[in-house]
């Protein structure tokens, strides 16, 4: 994990500089991040520019993880991406992978990047899968905790009182001190 992080805060040198560069063409992507903004704030992701740096560099990070460490971390990295609400990382990786096919077009990614970031509005906006807000998550464990020792008092708690009922003796009344 330490490695594959490397390659992600690494590759914000060489990417963020590249892509700031466009402020025009960002503004175009308004469609694609309206749908994830709330889960974009949600990651500290709170605006547009944040956004299409963080899914370019994204983007990156699958070519990187397909051409290191091969298909199954790859498929489960865009999985994840796309759970986050990263949903471009895949139409990012395809580009990618045109521009290395191409580099005698584009010598350098700064080059390219008009062209990832034109065609990445071609991709129809779309929201993640819902997710459950860590506070909901508390509040579920919480309330599960809750429940489940309701009922251990009630099926083991009125076991031991009806045993004890019935096991008295008369005028043998229970010590409840």
């Amino acid at each position: 994990d330490l490695e594959r992080l490397a390659v992600h805060e690494w590759g914000h040198a060489f990417s963020d500089p590249a892509v700031f560069a466009h402020p025009a063409l960002i503004a175009d992507l308004r469609p694609q991040y309206e749908p994830v903004a709330q889960i974009m704030r949600d990651q500290h992701y709170p605006n547009l520019p944040s956004f299409v740096q963080e899914q370019v560099l994204r983007g990156i990070d699958a070519l990187a993880r397909k051409d290191l460490y091969g298909q199954r971390v790859h498929a489960q990295h865009i999985r994840d991406m796309n759970s986050r609400g990263f949903y471009l990382t895949e139409r990012v990786l395809t580009e990618l992978e045109d521009y290395r096919e191409n580099r005698d077009r584009y010598p350098t990614f700064g080059d390219f990047v008009p062209t990832l970031l034109s065609r990445m509005t071609r991709e129809e906006p779309r929201s993640p899968p819902p997710r459950i807000h860590p506070a909901l998550w508390v509040r579920l464990i919480l309330g599960g905790t809750a429940l489940v020792a309701m009922l251990w008092w009630i099926v083991v708690g009125m076991r031991r009182r009806r045993e004890r009922i019935e096991n008295m003796e008369d005028f043998d009344y229970p010590d409840f001190g």
